[in-house]
């Protein structure tokens, strides 16, 4: 995980890119795809073996979390190249990032694409 810097401008001080969401809204955005050209450049690079949370009828891996049948938070994959995508929901994006950290230090490498936002407050935030 790299904390990340804006590189475009100055925004009422020194903006830093945070996936942190302050409201508890219940988003649509849960079930969105991955659009199929940005997986595929992904995969090109990285050649993902599973998916780590999506639908059956969403899935980009041959294997996957399939949410809503089970909790894919608690799987123990034996692949190592993992795609994810979280559900964007108020709490879900944190708890995936910190499973995507644990299954990383045990060697998996793990992709995540998650939004970004940035925040004029000098800090520092880790994605």
């Amino acid at each position: 995980m790299v904390a990340g810097r804006a590189a475009w401008g100055d925004v009422g001080g020194d903006p830093i890119v945070s996936h942190q969401r302050k409201s508890k809204i219940v988003t649509e955005k849960d079930s969105w795809e991955t659009p199929q050209w940005l997986f595929d450049l992904l995969d090109a690079e990285f050649h993902f073996d599973f998916d780590g949370a999506c639908t059956r009828e969403n899935c980009l891996c041959d294997h996957g979390a399939f949410v809503g049948e089970f909790d894919p938070l608690s799987w123990t994959p034996t692949w190592k190249r993992v795609f994810l995508n979280p559900p964007y929901s108020a709490g879900n994006i944190d708890k995936f990032m910190a499973k995507a950290l644990e299954e990383s230090q045990k060697g998996a490498v793990v992709v995540c694409l998650v939004p970004c936002a940035l925040i004029p407050d000098g800090g520092t935030h880790t994605l």
